[in-house]
């Protein structure tokens, strides 16, 4: 995506959470906001951290089919829009 530009705090929280899942701790995070802030671009770029740093990162939205699966090492489950998603597929 395009050049990662602000949310320095916000991105550092996700690293830090990051950081706490990569020593095997279960993490869940929401981030939540007004349409058009930047929700996605943040989690893309967390995505691509955890991606550099050995992790698989797998993306749905939230109206679409969940990802497949994997086994060992950390997995990045990112799910966007999830408002947009159904009753049956949550």
């Amino acid at each position: 995506g395009p050049t990662f530009v602000g949310r320095e705090h916000e991105l550092r929280l996700l690293v830090d959470s990051l950081e706490h899942a990569e020593s095997g701790h279960v993490v869940r995070i929401l981030v939540v906001g007004p349409h058009g802030i930047g929700k996605t671009r943040l989690l893309a770029e967390v995505g691509r951290l955890a991606f550099e740093r050995g992790a698989t990162v797998r993306y749905a939205r939230g109206d679409g089919p969940a990802p497949e699966g994997t086994t060992g090492g950390l997995v990045v489950w990112v799910y966007d829009d999830l408002h947009e998603a159904s009753v049956a597929s949550l």
